[in-house]
C-alpha cells in the first residue's frame, strides 16, 4: 500500500493523479477500516495505549542515565579534561 516503495498503491495514485487524490483515498480507506473493525466488535481502548508501570520505570531510568552521563561530559568540558576524539579539538 505504501512503505516508501515506488510500486505502492498511494505512490501510484500520486504519480497518476495528485497528492490530494492519494490523501482522499487514504481517508476513505481509514474510514472503511475503522467501520469494518468496529462492526466486528474490535476496538482500541485507552488501556491498550497507556504505558505500563514497568515501562515507565524503565523509561525514567533510561532518561536519568542519559542526563547523568550528559552532566558528566559537561563537567569534564568545563574542567578542560574532556577526552577528545581523533581529529577534534576542544572547540
Amino acid at each position: 500500500m505504501g512503505g516508501g516503495s515506488k510500486k505502492g498503491l498511494f505512490y501510484s495514485i500520486i504519480r497518476d493523479n495528485s497528492p490530494e487524490m492519494a490523501s482522499a483515498c487514504m481517508l476513505r480507506l481509514s474510514k472503511f477500516s475503522a467501520r469494518w473493525i468496529s462492526s466486528w466488535g474490535l476496538s482500541i481502548g485507552i488501556s491498550d495505549v497507556t504505558p505500563s508501570n514497568s515501562f515507565l520505570v524503565k523509561k525514567k531510568a533510561f532518561i536519568d542515565d542519559g542526563r547523568s552521563e550528559s552532566q558528566k561530559l559537561i563537567e569534564l568540558y568545563e574542567k578542560g579534561t574532556l577526552p577528545l576524539k581523533p581529529g577534534c579539538n576542544i572547540e
